[in-house]
Order: structure tokens, then C-alpha cells, then sequence
């Protein structure tokens, strides 16, 4: 009989927890804090040495001017430097015409809105174009942004943990497991700003004004708690 009673104590030990398991989730909107424009230039010339040199002196004057808008955490990078044989198709046959030469740049600040400066500023230079205006968060907003998010979720989860507890005639206990789920990020569509020079330069190279939409953060945490 006793060997009987351990068994069934033994038994009873080994019984799983009762355990409720939810999903938090949050979505949170955030303001992005830094801006980009991408700025291309592209020259046609006899030799490859003329046309690399009408790019780069075009890139350096734009440089030297956005440097002069003293913007805030100004960051420039080349995105793309690339030469090629250009030929053209006459009476029935390819002939060549020079070397065509393509730079770009990209502008990168926390000053978004003054971002439609640099466009105008680069079209008075002879600037082809311009590419590809973007918004996205610094490294530490995201961060930090992301932090809070999962403080919603965690929150959100718990309150759903009670919810079904509390309709079940239990209360919630320890926890017994948390699961981070990826991030997903939503940022806004960038913005086409294309403007060619001879166009820009008869309007007197106008500053677009630019409109920071926000971006969607969200988080969810799987937690499971034990029932009591």
C-alpha cells in the first residue's frame, strides 16, 4: 500500500502545469529622423580620362555647396561611379561616339525638410537629375522605438493572460516562457523627385517642399503563463 501511495504522489508530481499561452502585439507610428537624396550626373566625351573628370568636378562642386548649407549630421556617400563605350547605331551599323561616364551621390541628413534645398541647389550645378528622396530612422531611434514597442506587447499580452484567466476561474502565475517575434517595419514609399537641369534652371531651380510621413513599427511577444 505504501509502495501504491508513492506512486501515485510520483505520478502527480510529474504532471504537466497548467498553462495559458498569448500573443501580445503593438503598432506604433514614428516619425522618421533622417532623410536621403540620391543625385546623378553623366557626361559623354571623346576619351575616358574627359569624361570621368566633367562627372567628378560636377559631384565635387555639388559637394562643396550642400558642405556650405552646414545641414545637421550630414552624411555623403558615393552610391555609384561607372564608364562605358558609347556607340550609336548609323546607317546599319554601330559607331562609336566616346566614352559616357556616370556619378551619383547620395545626401544623407536629419535635416529632411531642407532636403528640397539640396535638389534645387544641385540642378543650378548642371545635375542631371536627381533620385530617389527617402526617410528612415537613425540607429538609435530605432532602437529605442523598438524597446518600447515590445513594452506594448508585453503589456497587451499580459492583460489578454488575465482576460482568459480571469473567464476560466484561474488567476495567472509565473511565467513560463516569453517568444520575441521579428519586427516588422513599414516605412513610407520614397519619393520620385526627378528634375532635369534645363527644366529646373527655367524655373529658377525652385525648393520642393517635402512632407515627412511616418513609418509603422510593430512587435509581438508569445507568452505563456502558468495557471493557479
Amino acid at each position: 500500500m505504501m509502495w501504491i501511495a508513492a506512486l501515485l504522489i510520483s505520478t502527480s508530481a510529474l504532471a504537466a502545469p497548467r498553462l495559458v499561452s498569448v500573443q501580445g502585439k503593438c503598432e506604433i507610428k514614428v516619425t522618421p529622423d533622417r532623410g536621403s537624396i540620391q543625385l546623378n550626373t553623366e557626361k559623354t566625351a571623346p576619351t575616358s580620362v574627359a569624361a570621368l573628370d566633367e562627372v567628378s568636378k560636377k559631384i565635387d562642386a555639388a559637394k562643396a555647396s550642400i558642405q556650405k548649407m552646414n545641414l545637421k549630421d550630414l552624411e555623403l556617400r558615393t552610391t555609384h561611379l561607372q564608364l562605358n563605350r558609347h556607340n550609336e547605331w548609323e546607317n546599319n551599323k554601330s559607331v562609336f561616339k566616346g566614352f559616357r561616364a556616370s556619378l551619383g551621390l547620395e545626401v544623407i541628413t536629419s535635416d529632411i525638410k531642407l532636403l528640397g534645398n539640396v535638389m534645387a541647389e544641385a540642378s543650378k550645378l548642371g545635375l542631371t537629375g536627381t533620385d530617389s528622396f527617402n526617410t528612415f530612422l537613425s540607429l538609435e531611434k530605432s532602437r529605442k522605438e523598438y524597446l518600447k514597442c515590445l513594452d506594448i506587447a508585453a503589456i497587451d499580452a499580459k492583460k489578454k493572460a488575465e482576460q482568459l484567466a480571469k473567464t476560466l476561474s484561474n488567476d495567472i502565475g509565473e511565467v513560463e516562457s516569453i517568444i520575441e517575434s521579428q519586427t516588422v517595419m513599414q516605412r513610407p514609399q520614397p519619393m520620385m523627385m526627378m528634375a532635369e537641369a534645363s527644366m529646373a534652371k527655367s524655373m529658377d531651380a525652385a525648393a520642393p517642399s517635402i512632407e515627412v510621413g511616418d513609418q509603422t513599427f510593430s512587435a509581438s511577444v508569445q507568452v505563456t503563463y502558468r495557471l493557479r
